[in-house]
């Protein structure tokens, strides 16, 4: 829970980011018991939250786009250079790799 954090406070709405309606209920069912009390610490009884659904991009996403045989061959021919040199002599592969 600790890395949602409000992303804007705006008079007596506060902002949150959620990737799904699944985890913005999860987030609205575990705030629930605690927002009377906030409200009375706060003396602001108006307060309310607001959810912004948002893709979170995962860093692998970009890995998952080149076909499996080219993540291969990249990784022979950083290991073994030769294997590029045979690519080039043979023409094997396009030069776009």
């Amino acid at each position: 829970m600790m890395q949602w954090k409000p992303i804007r406070v705006v008079q007596s709405k506060v902002y949150l980011q959620a990737p799904s309606l699944t985890v913005e209920k999860m987030i609205r069912e575990t705030l629930e018991p605690f927002l009377p009390e906030i409200k009375k610490s706060l003396q602001n009884f108006a307060l309310e939250l607001v959810f912004e659904i948002v893709e979170i991009k995962d860093d692998s996403d970009e890995e998952k786009k080149i076909p499996q045989h080219i993540r291969n061959f990249q990784y022979l021919t950083a290991k073994y250079p030769e294997v590029d040199k045979l690519r080039e002599l043979f023409g094997l592969y396009p030069t776009e790799l």
